[in-house]
C-alpha cells in the first residue's frame, strides 16, 4: 500500500517524503535550490503566499493508486485560521475569483 510520495528537495538526500493525506507545495517543479516543498512528510502546510497557489494534497484513490489534487480556496482559507462565514462572505462579493480568493488567503 502506498504511504508515501518521494519529492526532490534540496535536502541531503535530495528529496523528502510526501505522506498520503499531507500538502506539499509544487509551485516550482524544475527547481534545484527550493526547500520546504513538504514540511513534516505533509503534516504542517508550506506557507501560503499571494503570488503562487500551487498548494496541492495527496489522497488514497484506492488500495494501490493516489491522485494529487490542488487545496481549493476555501482549504487555504482554512489553513490561515479563517472561519467558513468569513470565506463565505469574501466569496460572495462578485468581485472576488477564486485566483483572488487564493491571494486573499496568502495576505
Amino acid at each position: 500500500m502506498l504511504e508515501a510520495v518521494m519529492v526532490k528537495q534540496a535536502t541531503k538526500a535530495g528529496f523528502i517524503k510526501w505522506q498520503v493525506g499531507g500538502v506539499a507545495d509544487l509551485s516550482f517543479p524544475t527547481s534545484k535550490t527550493r526547500r520546504g516543498r513538504v514540511q513534516a512528510g505533509g503534516t504542517v502546510s508550506p506557507t501560503i503566499m499571494s503570488s503562487n497557489q500551487e498548494l496541492y494534497k495527496l489522497e488514497r484513490k484506492e488500495m494501490e493508486s493516489y491522485r494529487i489534487r490542488r487545496l481549493t480556496p476555501l482549504e487555504c482559507w482554512r489553513l490561515m485560521g479563517f472561519s467558513d462565514e468569513d470565506f463565505r462572505a469574501a466569496e460572495a462579493d462578485e468581485i472576488n475569483s477564486d485566483t483572488q480568493l487564493y491571494a486573499q488567503a496568502g495576505n
